[in-house]
């Protein structure tokens, strides 16, 4: 079980321009089944989540251009978990970038999504290995 109190749910790109109809990079998601599974699981984690960050990334990963490191560092967050879109873009981006910086990452992978279900598959199986458990929205809920 997870302690809690070291612990933070990071959800990336939750924004219009992802998720409305009317946004620019919504027609790029050509799975909709599988970003209408992730936003109803985001929902789910979002509801037993202790300390959730939301924090507007100046790059790709959310720990570019932002404070996200110190305050994880302040609050004494050594374990993150990570959820959103795309999954192979700035999920995977802030995933080796919190690797790099130490911290034990958890990447809700039913709780985001890729463009194509190819690349969720994918990023579950041959590149979050190497810096993360893939956990689903349920394993994120039995271990909070």
């Amino acid at each position: 079980m997870t302690d809690a109190s070291r612990s933070a749910l990071i959800l990336i790109e939750y924004v219009n321009d992802w998720l409305s109809p009317t946004g620019g990079i919504y027609p790029a998601f050509q799975d909709r089944e599988q970003v209408d599974t992730a936003v109803a699981n985001s929902k789910i984690i979002l509801e037993e989540a202790r300390h959730v960050v939301r924090e507007r990334a100046g790059g790709s990963s959310v720990f570019v251009g932002t404070t996200l490191d110190g305050y994880l560092r302040n609050n004494r967050i050594d374990e993150i978990y990570l959820s959103g879109f795309s999954l192979r873009q700035c999920v995977e981006s802030s995933m080796r970038n919190a690797h790099d910086l130490g911290y034990d990452i958890n990447v809700i992978y039913d709780a985001s999504a890729g463009y194509t279900r190819k690349q969720q598959d994918n990023f579950v199986t041959e590149i979050a290995p190497f810096y993360a458990n893939a956990i689903t929205a349920q394993e994120f809920v039995a271990q909070v």
